[in-house]
């Protein structure tokens, strides 16, 4: 039974793997139609049959998403995301009532049934119900978001070495850091940073130690 409390203005870490750990995004139209489910299910009332996207207005939902201009009655705004091939991460804040249990519900229905039917399988696809954390504080969620941020780490950097080439990392597309570095998403994180500099600067340097402990998810 789920105990996290959703609550009107708070945010909240979502996260959530596939089940035996394995991969859920396995092509980039597989990428691309999470990020369109992220966008045309984050509204009330019955949403139009995603499969009818053009690639165009996926790549205008995409965009809008991660600017967070939608123009829509929204259940969530999502802060920061970070899809890698077997999990995801979401920052959400929620704005209405229920927001989250009911984005959530939608995203996870929704993603599974195009799954299974593009990949010629059955059951589920998640490992469980997704995981929740309330966000307690302004510290914990910049150090969530850089976490978030540099999930792509293991998939970009060289297996020679330590060394991350941080113009990959920035560019990584399934995620939301291209846009904040950007300027085009404006939310509580970027407006603790005078610059967009800044932010960068702040995602780059290391997390302390009891930060990072806090941020290691099963």
């Amino acid at each position: 039974m789920r105990t996290t409390k959703f609550i009107a203005g708070e945010y909240y870490h979502i996260y959530n793997r596939g089940t035996d750990k394995r991969d859920i995004f396995l092509d980039c139209s597989d990428y691309r139609r999470f990020l369109i489910s992220l966008s045309e299910l984050n509204q009330k009332g019955e949403v139009l049959n995603l499969c009818r996207r053009s690639l165009m207005e996926a790549r205008l939902q995409s965009r809008q998403l991660q600017s967070g201009e939608t123009g829509l009655s929204q259940l969530v705004d999502v802060t920061c995301f970070c899809l890698m091939p077997n999990h995801f991460h979401l920052i959400l804040q929620q704005l209405a009532e229920g927001g989250v249990p009911v984005f959530m519900h939608k995203l996870g229905t929704s993603y599974t049934k195009y799954f299974n039917k593009k990949h010629d399988r059955s059951g589920v696809l998640f490992q469980g119900a997704y995981k929740a954390k309330h966000i307690e504080n302004e510290t914990y969620l910049l150090h969530l978001s850089r976490y978030i941020h540099l999930n792509p780490e293991a998939l970009i950097k060289s297996s020679k070495d330590s060394f991350v080439d941080w113009y990959a990392l920035k560019n990584y597309p399934w995620s939301s850091l291209q846009t904040y570095l950007s300027g085009r998403k404006r939310s509580i994180i970027s407006d603790q940073f005078q610059t967009v500099t800044e932010y960068e600067d702040f995602v780059k340097a290391s997390a302390d130690s009891f930060i990072l402990r806090d941020l290691q998810f099963d």
